[in-house]
């Protein structure tokens, strides 16, 4: 059987190898305000900000910075404990234990970058507060369009940006960056276009246990295509993922039992959470088996290979189909 991606044949195919059995039989978009691009945002107040994310251990912050506290190496307590709580929210991985050290200031520097700000190693009020609109961004987007938009104009899909980036969702960041036409938005942009990773298993869940099968996957195409391959359980479970950069194979373990097997393909990696992004840069499909059936069962004690675009048929191999599948339900 055959199936087409941009304008490209793959042929698809299960090939046994010696000694091995059969297996077993959009996006709703809103449009944000565009503006020129201004030195810094235009000025929203700060306890309208405050107001809007609603947060008890946001405002304790402001008003304990604003008279005179200063966030800094060493520093220790509740406020700078709220700091951290702040830095977690704005997706950042360290611990609120209330002790400032290297790791959360690391974690300022990290989100400061990604809303285009000046890295500092202390925080103050003026600091804090240029913080609110990204965390707001994060914490209610309705709330913050409908607060910010209007005043910041295109700094404000600037900063829309910046959280998708902090949220590692580098495609939606990069329509972002480009939406706004601020700044750097042109360096942001292309910056979101990721690094392959190594070909091989990118995710295993640990709550699908076993490996008593397995599942490869060969993918011949040009070096600069890659392929990822997410294999779900028969009721849904992401069970694990492959990435293929050019050609290659990756292997999966699994536990014998009934799955799902979905690919997408595209040259613009843009993470695991958004992949290639949307059509056409990404394509996605669903792989059908006999009768056109989307599970497959793989057997104890086995290894099944599906290899993708074959340059010779097997007469062997048993034919595998496509569905096509929406990049949200990739």
């Amino acid at each position: 059987m055959c199936k087409c991606i941009s304008k490209t044949v793959l042929l698809l195919a299960i090939c046994l190898a010696a000694g091995l059995c059969n297996p077993l039989p959009g996006t709703v978009m809103r449009t944000y305000a565009s503006g020129a691009v201004k030195e810094s945002s235009a000025k929203v107040p700060v306890e309208e900000m405050l107001d809007a994310l609603d947060n008890d251990t946001y405002r304790t912050v402001y008003k304990a910075l604003k008279a005179g506290e200063v966030i800094k190496n060493g520093s220790r307590g509740n406020v700078a404990k709220g700091v951290q709580q702040t830095l977690i929210a704005l997706g950042q991985d360290i611990a609120a234990d209330g002790a400032v050290g290297p790791k959360t200031l690391g974690a300022l520097n990290a989100v400061q970058k990604a809303f285009g700000l000046k890295k500092t190693d202390t925080l103050d009020a003026d600091g804090y507060a240029k913080l609110l609109p990204g965390l707001l961004i994060m914490e209610d987007e309705d709330a913050a369009y409908d607060l910010l938009s209007g005043p910041m104009g295109g700094e404000y899909d600037y900063l829309r940006g910046g959280a998708l980036v902090l949220q590692k969702k580098f495609y939606s960041a990069k329509k972002a960056f480009s939406s706004s036409k601020h700044g750097d938005w042109e360096s942001r942009a292309k910056n979101c276009v990721q690094s392959w990773p190594k070909t091989g298993q990118l995710y295993s869940n640990p709550a699908v246990k076993g490996s008593n099968t397995e599942l490869c996957i060969k993918f011949n195409t040009d070096s600069k295509t890659a392929m990822l391959v997410k294999i779900y359980t028969a009721k849904g479970t992401l069970a694990r993922t492959l990435f293929i950069g050019g050609s290659g194979q990756a292997t999966a373990s699994l536990p014998a039992g009934t799955y799902i097997i979905k690919d997408g393909i595209g040259k613009n990696w843009y993470g695991e959470k958004e992949s290639f992004g949307q059509r056409p840069e990404g394509q996605y499909e669903t792989m059908t088996f006999d009768n056109g059936q989307q599970e497959i069962g793989l057997r104890k004690n086995y290894r099944s290979t599906i290899t993708i675009n074959v340059k010779e048929a097997d007469p062997d191999a048993k034919g595998v189909g496509t569905e096509y599948e929406d990049w949200e339900n990739f």
